[in-house]
């Protein structure tokens, strides 16, 4: 009882930790297993959605919760990552291909940090997929860190729109939709303010580590889960690092919960010092 309660509460603020040393290959069963992952899944998908889904009636709840197109690009990414790491699995001989694959692909996606294999026993395919998945994240809104699945939509239809008004002529009007919803400058200024910060840090982040020697991708990847606040570790953080290099993992961790710019502006001296003379 207390181990799954203990996995349960984990799971739901995809927090990752488990009593057993070799996380959820500790458990006695891969049913009990994939159940946890679910309730994994859950957290990550946006608690603001559960709210509306519930208060619009059963029928009109569950097309709410199905069409949310947030909630689909977080399954269709699960369902890649997770076939991408079963495959390459099964490339490189691992046992149960498949299940370790799903379980590792959905554990990054949605950053909860539980495993089922050794990262560090990983080819660096599946390292460099799994650090993609763990900066995108979940929804927003959720308990999973990184960018968040909405931010990433966003940019992709940025994208989309600026390919389509290069064939459109200079008098032509076209507005960014994204399910269904206008998007709004302010929104599209604020996702790709924060992306663009994202991967400021993580590039910050990882430059000490290259400098200390360690393995490039290996470092990246230890970067890439403290910012998406995952907790998967390939051998680098561990009791031993160098302290100065477990300053900046707790400052990723820390910069990914908060998503950076509430941490940025504490930390912005006009908003001390300033603030000080004007009220003074």
């Amino acid at each position: 009882g207390f181990t799954a309660l203990l996995h349960v509460l984990s799971a739901v603020s995809t927090g990752g930790f488990s009593n057993y040393d070799a996380s959820l290959a500790g458990l006695s069963s891969r049913p009990a297993a994939i159940a946890v992952m679910v309730v994994s899944f859950m957290g990550a998908v946006s608690l603001p959605l559960y709210w509306r889904s519930a208060h619009a009636g059963w029928r009109k709840g569950l097309q709410t919760f199905l069409t949310d197109i947030e909630l689909r690009a977080l399954f269709l990414a699960c369902l890649l990552v997770g076939g991408v790491l079963g495959c390459l699995a099964w490339i490189h001989g691992v046992n149960s291909p498949w299940y370790h694959g799903f379980m590792m692909g959905v554990s990054a996606q949605t950053t909860t940090g539980f495993s089922t294999q050794s990262v560090a026993a990983m080819d660096p395919a599946s390292k460099l997929i799994m650090i993609i998945s763990m900066l995108t994240g979940g929804s927003v809104g959720s308990s999973a860190g990184g960018i968040k699945l909405l931010r990433l939509l966003i940019l992709l239809r940025l994208l989309q729109l600026m390919l389509r008004r290069t064939g459109l002529p200079p008098h032509a009007v076209v507005e960014p939709y994204l399910g269904g919803q206008r998007l709004e400058n302010d929104e599209m200024i604020r996702a790709l303010q924060l992306i663009f910060l994202f991967v400021i840090i993580v590039v910050l982040s990882w430059v000490p580590f290259i400098i200390a020697g360690y393995d490039t991708l290996d470092a990246l990847f230890e970067v890439a889960s403290a910012c998406g606040t995952v907790g998967l570790s390939s051998g680098i953080a561990r009791p031993e690092l160098e302290p100065v290099l477990k300053g900046v993992l707790c400052f990723d961790m820390l910069a990914g919960r908060v998503e950076i710019i509430a941490l940025l502006i504490v930390l912005y001296p006009r908003n001390w010092i300033g603030r000080r003379e004007e009220i003074s």
